[in-house]
């Protein structure tokens, strides 16, 4: 068994067995759980070259502007994704801000409206049925467990690649033929 698909499998059952252990309320704030859980899930995500510049580091993306969140994000400033160095949480007002972003985290309190479509740009958002209204990954609820629900469509329109292991441990897919739970 070749070793990058070893060090895959048990990436994916590191974020299903996080899914759990992360999700008590008193190891963790909320913000940092889903920032933690964003990060863990563009791990498994494939990004266009296009969207990803020569040298540039890896974007995360808030809507509006939170200092929670930036607080958040900000316990994730040592690590990486595809290689490259996280910069800091930028907040952006309006769709015409997006250029530039890998992720894009929408708060509750932007509503579950997802983002246009963008190549590249991997929306994650905290409101039940944000993935099925639009959004790539929307975060869930399960009692005291905190699960997402992917959405395939909204990944090929913005030319994301979502591995296997990640599909498996989501709560949900959403795609043409409709949800699996």
């Amino acid at each position: 068994m070749p070793a990058p698909f070893v060090k895959r499998c048990l990436a994916a059952v590191a974020l299903a067995l996080s899914a759990s252990a992360l999700a008590q309320p008193r190891a963790a704030g909320e913000a940092e759980l889903k920032a933690a859980f964003a990060y863990r899930i563009a791990l498994f995500v494939e990004w266009p070259a296009e969207s990803l510049p020569a040298g540039a580091p890896f974007q995360i993306c808030s809507a509006g502007n939170d200092a929670a969140w930036t607080a958040a994000f900000a316990a994730l400033d040592d690590k990486k994704v595809q290689g490259r160095p996280l910069a800091p949480l930028r907040a952006v007002l309006r769709d015409d801000e997006l250029r530039g972003c890998q992720l894009l985290f929408v708060p509750q309190r932007e509503g579950r409206k997802a983002p246009p479509a963008a190549a590249g740009l991997l929306s994650i958002g905290e409101s039940e049925g944000f993935a099925a209204a639009g959004g790539v990954v929307g975060f869930v609820r399960e009692g005291t467990q905190l699960r997402f629900d992917i959405n395939r469509d909204a990944a090929a329109r913005a030319q994301l690649r979502l591995s296997a292991e990640l599909l498996k441990v989501a709560r949900g897919v959403i795609d043409g033929a409709g949800a699996r739970p």
